[in-house]
């Protein structure tokens, strides 16, 4: 990924939970926003690795949600 992709990401999960908590009737989870918010943190930390020529400090998490 580049660097861009890895900041829209952080972008896509922070604006995420700002509608949803602006929306929504319902409360998160406190762990489901910590894992939200960790991913979001992980894909700044990405961005930034990437934007600095330190590819081997990416981290890329891969899920399966079979």
């Amino acid at each position: 990924m580049t660097s861009k992709q890895h900041k829209a990401l952080a972008i896509k999960h922070l604006t995420n939970i700002a509608y949803f908590m602006q929306k929504s009737d319902s409360d998160y989870d406190l762990r489901d926003l910590e894992r939200v918010l960790n991913q979001a943190k992980q894909h700044y930390a990405n961005y930034l690795a990437v934007k600095n020529d330190n590819i081997e400090d990416v981290v890329i998490e891969r899920k399966s949600y079979k």
